[in-house]
């Protein structure tokens, strides 16, 4: 397999993937009306034809192990792992998305990602490697970037335009229809309360992750790709079945419905997934160089954390998603970037 040797290739590495994981829900956005349980099923397949690309070609050259090889040595509980962190973080992927499809990028993103960065930091700290007072400095930073950035959606979400739910679904022949939905303004509190869950759970992953690529009979990265996105490809077909007949918003969806998405849908939807599984890949890799050639935690970590806030700068910008909001909740807003980013730079100073 190929790592990284350089420094340079390694600083690359957590640049494509701070890139990659803070610009692949552009494509959720940019299928319109599609809703994002219908854009998971291409997701899903993107990050399995992401992750057999790697495997197979980075993951099989080189004078490194390759994938398969590692793969005869990996101890069984490693490779369970590895499929159980797939199934974890898809999870966590399918409750970050129905929150943007609720509360937009600069909301559901920063707030998923601030509360995985403290999961993971107590967990460190449970499992002694508390970090020193930096570290305690900066996940206080983080918790305020997410309290201000959940009390800006409270305050901005009754404001919202109304939500107009899709077109409803054809009535059986001979039913007349008397009344069309009407259309729902955004719920803060579910907006907040999605995030906040999917942020737990991608705090539980890494840990897990972080195990299954330990010791000699450790997984390396290509492998470790390829198990996670069997484990998202398996439950995705699983937790769908909740999100299509219980959705966080609008009408319930028959898995058929997805076969109506125009070709255009299904190409932004793969195309997300592929950049969300080279991202994931890159920091896998990335983590995996030799010590010496690894860039420092500040640019590292720093980079890879901070991809958040790149998808909320689209959010913002692109998007508009605060367009016309007061002055002070853009002040906050501000807060939000700060806060988050003295965090992550106090964090990577200690680590």
């Amino acid at each position: 397999m190929i790592v990284p040797t350089t420094y340079v290739s390694a600083v690359a590495l957590a640049i494509l993937a701070f890139l990659c994981w803070g610009s692949w829900v552009n494509t959720f956005r940019l299928a319109g009306k599609w809703r994002f349980e219908l854009y998971y099923y291409d997701f899903t397949f993107g990050v399995v034809f992401a992750a057999l690309a790697a495997a197979f070609t980075f993951g099989s050259l080189g004078t490194e192990l390759s994938f398969s090889d590692n793969f005869l040595i990996a101890g069984k509980l490693k490779m369970a792992a590895g499929f159980g962190a797939g199934l974890v973080i898809n999870l966590a992927g399918f409750l970050l998305l129905a929150a943007v499809s609720v509360a937009g990028f600069s909301v559901a993103l920063p707030l998923g990602m601030g509360i995985a960065i403290i999961v993971s930091a107590v967990w460190r700290a449970l499992s002694g490697s508390s970090g020193g007072a930096e570290v305690w400095i900066g996940l206080v930073l983080v918790l305020l970037a997410v309290l201000v950035d959940a009390i800006a959606w409270l305050l901005d979400a009754p404001s919202r335009k109304p939500i107009l739910m899709e077109e409803p679904l054809p009535a059986p022949r001979g039913v007349r229809v008397t009344a069309r939905p009407k259309p729902v303004r955004p719920s803060g509190a579910k907006g907040i309360a999605l995030s906040v869950a999917g942020g737990i759970l991608l705090g539980a992953f890494s840990p897990l992750s972080s195990w299954a690529r330990e010791g000699d009979n450790g997984l390396g990265p290509y492998s470790l790709i390829l198990l996670m996105a069997g484990g998202i490809f398996v439950s995705t077909f699983i937790y769908n079945v909740y999100f299509l007949n219980l959705p966080v918003q609008g009408q319930a969806l028959g898995m058929l419905q997805y076969f109506k998405g125009s070709v255009k849908q299904h190409l932004l939807g793969l195309l997300g997934g592929a950049i969300w599984c080279a991202g994931l890949t890159c920091i896998l890799v990335e983590q995996n160089a030799p010590r010496q050639v690894r860039p420092g935690a500040i640019l590292g970590f720093g980079m890879i954390q901070a991809a958040p806030l790149l998808a909320a700068l689209w959010g913002l910008f692109a998007w508009q998603e605060f367009r016309g909001a007061a002055a002070a909740l853009k002040g906050m807003l501000l807060a939000v970037f700060v806060l988050f980013a003295a965090g992550i730079l106090m964090i990577g100073r200690a680590s």
